[in-house]
């Protein structure tokens, strides 16, 4: 049998995180766990989910930023976020920034269940964004691209900008003009 939706639950408490787990699991979906906001963001990229329940206070970040995160990753997953607090004044600005339910804890069943199931049905019908790269690398900087030594033609000695085009001849690069002039290294 296929899930209903594939949800990621974001939240530090373990007795929570198991809780939903196993209440979300028997209902038939299928269960991603982080506990902090950047396992999160990354899970978020190897695997889209169709919706997030987010805790709104997380160790390494708020629950506020990780939902601009998971936006930035995909706008059309579904984030509902959970708070221990009755506090408009949070819950307004993340509905502002695109959270899709704000839950409060203790929570009813029924109106998480309800909730996630709207949730999850948004997120399915929304298409993915396209291509997601899972993460951004701080190892290519400009300097390490600058150190790079140029490529040059064995023939007419010139700088090679554009490596598709050239040509392998033995075991020389050339221009594909000087190649094609019959020109051969000396």
């Amino acid at each position: 049998m296929a899930a209903r939706g594939v949800i990621l639950i974001v939240e530090d408490e373990v007795a929570v995180v198991e809780m939903l787990r196993d209440y979300l699991g028997e209902q038939g979906y299928d269960v991603d766990v982080a506990m902090n906001g950047g396992d999160a963001v990354m899970l978020a990229t190897l695997r889209r989910p169709d919706a997030v329940i987010l805790d709104v206070k997380l160790p390494d970040s708020s629950g506020g930023e990780v939902l601009r995160q998971l936006r930035e990753v995909d706008e059309s997953i579904a984030v509902v976020m959970l708070s221990g607090g009755d506090d408009a004044e949070i819950a307004r600005p993340l509905l502002k920034a695109g959270a899709f339910d704000y839950i409060r804890k203790p929570f009813k069943f029924d109106h998480l269940d309800a909730t996630i199931r709207l949730a999850v049905a948004v997120g399915m019908k929304k298409p993915p964004r396209g291509v997601v790269l899972p993460f951004r690398s701080d190892r290519r900087t400009e300097d390490a691209v600058e150190e790079t030594p140029a490529l040059t033609c064995g023939v007419c000695g010139e700088a090679i900008d554009d490596v598709k085009n050239a040509i392998t001849d033995a075991d020389v690069l050339v221009h594909a003009a000087c190649w094609r002039r019959g020109a051969r290294k000396v």
